[in-house]
């Protein structure tokens, strides 16, 4: 459960990070898109991490 949790952060981050590097370095640039992506990804990172050392990520179904 909290493996399935983390593989989805880490592909959120994946793509942002691809996004960033797309963006620096293939046309069209864009430093300001680059930036944001890789804001979001540190920020998705940082957010998850802290969750998951509070114990708040949990499965919102039930099974049972």
């Amino acid at each position: 459960q909290a493996f399935s949790q983390w593989a989805v952060a880490a592909a959120m981050i994946w793509g942002l990070v691809w996004i960033a590097v797309g963006r620096i370095s293939d046309e069209p640039e864009s430093t300001a898109t680059a930036s944001a992506a890789l804001a979001v990804a540190v920020a998705i990172a940082l957010a998850h991490a802290a969750a998951s050392r509070r114990g708040r990520l949990r499965s919102p179904v039930t099974v049972g």
